[in-house]
């Protein structure tokens, strides 16, 4: 077999990989620069087209409902939004993946305005410090235990909310919650937006260690 057929066929079969790892939308229509950052990265064309098996068991199970319609607008318009590295894009397609088997498995799509474990939200309100007992009874700073120091996001107003509980196929619904300890890669970062009216976008889940102050804590992605 000569060199010009084993390269007509390499590239041939390298089209066919392309083809099979595409994105999900028309990329020649591809206006934001997320949706361009996802057509030009094979791993994230990649992520975009697997995912689509999650997106049709979930629109199957909610019967294509206006409440998961909304949902899925909601949650691209997070991720145009919010992302502007690849790394936040994948963990997006994770993160949405998993919201998307749960609504799979349970049928139910939590109202947009919660506070959702495992999806991705936008939460205003401001950012102070508080300190809270820590170690080794989490009770107490005057009997001993180690004060800790957080940040917490307070709301106007309560938030309806849903935790997962550790549970990442199982929703419940919890009190209305105005306060939510913030987890955040680089607090030096953000200093100046403590005290202000802010916009904090990311990923809640419950609290499960004694370290955690609030029902629902939020692993932050941007502070606006």
């Amino acid at each position: 077999m000569s060199k010009l057929v084993k390269y007509g066929f390499g590239l041939m079969y390298l089209g066919l990989s392309f083809a099979a790892h595409s994105a999900n939308f028309d990329c020649s229509k591809a206006t934001q620069k997320v949706e361009k950052m996802i057509c030009s990265d094979i791993e994230l064309s990649a992520m975009d087209s697997d995912i689509y098996s999650a997106y049709s068991y979930a629109r199957s199970a909610t019967g294509n409902s206006k409440a998961f319609k909304e949902n899925g607008l909601m949650a691209v318009k997070w991720r145009n939004q919010n992302c502007s590295t690849s790394k936040c894009i994948r963990e997006w397609y994770r993160d949405r993946e998993y919201e998307l088997l749960r609504i799979a498995e349970t049928g139910f799509v939590p109202p947009t305005n919660c506070v959702v474990s495992d999806s991705h939200v936008s939460v205003k309100g401001r950012i102070s410090r508080k300190v809270f007992p820590g170690p080794p009874n989490y009770t107490d700073i005057s009997e001993g235990d180690e004060p800790l120091t957080y940040w917490i996001l307070k709301t106007e107003k309560p938030l309806c909310a849903y935790s997962s509980e550790m549970v990442p196929n199982y929703l419940k619904r919890i009190s209305p919650q105005n306060e939510f300890q913030l987890v955040i890669s680089d607090y030096e970062k953000y200093r100046n937006k403590l005290g202000r009216l802010v916009t904090v976008n990311g990923v809640p889940y419950p609290s499960h260690t004694g370290y955690h102050q609030t029902p629902l804590l939020i692993t932050v992605t941007n502070i606006e």
